[in-house]
């Protein structure tokens, strides 16, 4: 299931995107400040699934992403 929420208020939310990644597929989940899941997908783990990820995080051609493992 691929969901993500648009705010309809004109107020900016902070929010906070996390990605679970396998062998064949990363897992993206975005939640605001009070812990509301706001949309999750899944991606391949090919060139275009790490751009697609990335999009649909809203980092694509900025911010940057870390991994912790």
């Amino acid at each position: 299931m691929n969901t993500l929420a648009r705010e309809t208020s004109a107020a900016q939310i902070e929010v906070a995107g996390g990605v679970d990644t396998h062998q064949d597929t990363h897992t993206a989940a975005v939640v605001d400040q009070a812990g509301r899941m706001l949309g999750h997908r899944t991606f391949p783990t090919t060139e275009a699934g790490y751009r697609q990820l990335l999009a649909w995080l809203g980092l694509a051609g900025s911010g940057h992403v870390e991994s912790s493992g």
